[in-house]
């Protein structure tokens, strides 16, 4: 756990809020999503935002959750931090607006779409801006309570199953706020730099309208330094190497190989199966899922097709190779397959 707490911070964020006419409230959220989206090299950032189901006459009675999660997918493909801004209001208003839901029909959804598309859903991303409830809600000490200019403080260890989990608890007098990262994706200094980044990310948008194209010149954020035979499929970011590995571990040692399709529209997995086994595509596509959480979900896809060939060729790491091998059996794994006659 990192605490920023910062009075910098928050004359920022109110001037900025200020300048651009729109809630601190929606400022700060889309100055989170700018980041996570330009660390993560992704077009748009998925947050779960913890919201009241409160919001309706006919439920304030209710015994149930006092909160659910929205989802908010924001599309930061825009010139600038003004239009982000702008862009956040209404994309949080419609996440608010989804956010009551039957929660045992929603996880059968996400069951039936994990097999699916291939990978488990997590709440990767969290962002839950508390700073409306009193200070005496939130144990806030009166010491605590006092403007620091920018202090970063680290506080015990705690493995949740999120990758970045952010509390805000005050935006006046100082800005004061938790982030919860994941060791994997972040070192202890590239986590600090985060939260100074957004600090400084404030700090810019006070005074002027800041191009998204210059987020690490402004912040000092980078993206996230990943291998070179990283891809992007569906949307995540893949190695295939990492799959290849899984897959081959799910399959007891067979023989994988994973080609990447054509302009990154997914993953293809060759299997060679031997004499001595009978793999299915559904049974690889089903070890693999079952494998998956072993993983962490980091860089590991399911493929969307499966091809099983007899053995496999001399040049195992080329994928024109294993294409000109007869196919013995091929399908997604998630329906009815295709059969080759041999």
């Amino acid at each position: 756990q990192l605490t920023l707490r910062s009075g910098r911070g928050a004359r920022a964020l109110a001037s900025a809020a200020g300048r651009i006419g729109n809630p601190e409230a929606t400022v700060l959220l889309a100055a989170w999503c700018a980041l996570v989206a330009h660390r993560s090299g992704q077009d748009s950032c998925v947050t779960a935002v913890p919201t009241s189901n409160r919001f309706h006459p006919t439920i304030a009675r209710s015994v149930n959750t006092l909160s659910q999660d929205a989802l908010l997918c924001l599309d930061v493909r825009v010139p600038s931090f003004d239009t982000l801004v702008r862009k956040t209001w209404g994309a949080a208003l419609n996440a608010y607006r989804h956010s009551q839901f039957d929660s045992v029909r929603l996880w059968e959804m996400i069951d039936r779409v994990t097999g699916e598309r291939g990978s488990h859903f997590a709440r990767d991303v969290v962002f839950n801006d508390v700073s409306v409830l009193p200070a005496t809600l939130l144990s806030i000490s009166p010491q605590e309570s006092r403007a620091a200019e920018l202090d970063l403080t680290w506080g015990p260890f705690q493995a949740l199953p999120t990758r970045m989990l952010a509390f805000t608890y005050e935006t006046a007098p100082q800005l004061h706020l938790s982030l919860w990262a994941d060791p994997a994706l972040f070192t202890p200094g590239e986590a600090e730099g985060f939260l100074t980044g957004l600090v400084r990310l404030l700090e810019a948008a006070a005074i002027r309208d800041v191009p998204l194209e210059s987020l690490t010149g402004v912040t000092g954020v980078g993206q996230a330094v990943r291998g070179r035979d990283w891809t992007r499929v569906d949307g995540c970011w893949v190695s295939p190497s990492a799959v290849q590995d899984a897959l081959g571990a799910a399959v007891g040692g067979l023989p994988v190989h994973i080609a990447t399709d054509a302009g990154g529209s997914g993953l293809t997995a060759y299997i060679a199966r031997g004499g001595d086994t009978a793999p299915t595509p559904t049974g690889v596509h089903e070890a693999l899922m079952a494998a998956l959480p072993a993983h962490g979900g980091s860089g590991v896809i399911a493929p969307a097709r499966y091809v099983l060939v007899e053995s496999p060729p001399a040049e195992r790491d080329r994928s024109d190779a294993w294409r000109r091998l007869q196919i013995i059996e091929e399908g997604t794994g998630r329906s009815r397959q295709v059969r080759h006659e041999r």
